[in-house]
């Protein structure tokens, strides 16, 4: 069976469809969605459609952008969507709450693209937030955008390996030393356009890497929708740049995907 450890289905580009978006993921081998919050609304959002769709499994965490957004509202940068303001301590004090309904803490981690200058506030959060996921036992699913060696390093210096990289794009070398120090890479559904997610799908461990869409985003084809049912292809492509069996391939990327969220094991 397929997993999809990074997507939003909260999304509005959902919501005229979700049941069919699933149901295609379902007929696609696609057994499961981490569906991932980023602020107060789409947390609950998250633990609301776990509840309806027994395939999609919540995460809860704060968006880096989000983390520093009444900042940004005080300050008044410009950035290219109308940003929402963000409780974080409120939205902290939820997360911790509702944990034990949770798969993972996540979308969760530091910008340094959008919001390079409020790094401090940034690392707050995701300290907060990566000392409740050991907490509670529970992986991070980690944004790292422009910030992939700050993130790494605050991750094992808090002692957190049971980690996904989403979209990781730093050096290639970085993400092998992750890896190897026993974190996880996801493998997004655009791969064949971006030669760092190619070299990543073809030469890090196979045991080290999951599957993902960060769906409606990051679509195979540019300007169409993304959805979680692309993850079958990705794991085709896997295959075929190892030269190995797609089933083989299969089954060692599921066995990631259980061993790192805790399903059934």
């Amino acid at each position: 069976m397929h997993a999809d450890s990074h997507t939003h289905l909260t999304d509005p580009a959902f919501a005229d469809d979700l049941p069919e978006v699933v149901a295609r993921a379902r007929a696609a081998g696609v057994r499961w969605m981490v569906t991932n919050g980023t602020d107060g609304p789409t947390n609950r959002a998250a633990l609301a459609l776990a509840e309806a769709y027994p395939e999609v499994l919540p995460a809860l965490g704060i968006y880096p952008v989000d983390a520093v957004a009444n900042e940004l509202l005080a300050s008044g940068p410009e950035l290219p969507w109308a940003q929402a303001p963000c409780d974080v301590e409120a939205e902290l004090a939820f997360i911790d709450a509702h944990a034990p309904e949770a798969v993972a803490i996540g979308e969760c981690g530091l910008d340094g693209h959008w919001v390079a200058a409020h790094m401090g506030r940034q690392r707050e959060v995701f300290a907060a937030l990566i000392d409740l996921a050991l907490r509670h036992d529970l992986p991070l699913i980690v944004h790292s955008r422009r910030a992939e060696a700050e993130a790494i390093e605050m991750l094992l210096d808090h002692g957190a390996t049971r980690v996904d990289l989403h979209c990781f794009s730093g050096r290639f070398k970085l993400a092998r030393r992750a890896c190897e120090a026993g974190l996880y890479c996801s493998i997004p559904a655009n791969l064949a356009k971006n030669e760092l997610f190619l070299k990543m799908a073809r030469e890090l461990p196979l045991e080290r890497l999951l599957t993902e869409t960060d769906a409606p985003y990051l679509a195979p084809v540019r300007g169409e929708r993304n959805e979680p049912a692309n993850v079958a292809a990705t794991v085709a492509t896997i295959a075929e740049l190892r030269g190995m069996e797609v089933a083989e391939v299969e089954t060692t990327l599921e066995a990631n995907f259980r061993r790192t969220f805790k399903i059934g094991v």
